[in-house]
């Protein structure tokens, strides 16, 4: 059902060329076909990843609002302004954080309980 639904609407994914690539690692040769992908500053690469994100928002366009809907629920369930309990080890204090200005925990750390805390991931 999915193939005639791409058939109709004329639109088909993108097909990354094959081309053989060798590593051998540890005396055990392998053949990549998509090796070539691994280069980033390629234009084909490029080229490639823009018609794949292309496919996907096109193939995704009708899923728009279910999409917004699940993402939204998402970052409610984000905490906010939520850490961790401290825990010392090798001479630092180690926590994390909830900011209200990130979606994601941000790692700190400081010497001293009272000293100025630092950044780690």
């Amino acid at each position: 059902m999915y193939c005639l639904l791409l058939a109709l609407s004329g639109l088909l994914p993108p097909v990354a060329a094959e081309i053989p690539y060798t590593i051998t690692t540890h005396g055990h040769s392998r053949v990549d076909d998509y090796y070539w992908l691994n280069n980033i500053d390629d234009p084909a690469v490029m080229e490639y990843l823009e018609a794949e994100n292309l496919y996907a928002d096109s193939m995704m366009a009708s899923s728009a609002d279910l999409i917004e809907t699940i993402v939204s629920e998402l970052m409610e369930r984000i905490p906010v302004n939520e850490s961790s309990v401290p825990y010392y080890r090798n001479g630092y204090w180690y926590w994390y954080e909830y900011p209200d200005d990130c979606d994601y925990s941000v790692n700190m750390r400081r010497r001293d309980p009272g000293g100025e805390p630092e950044v780690l991931l």
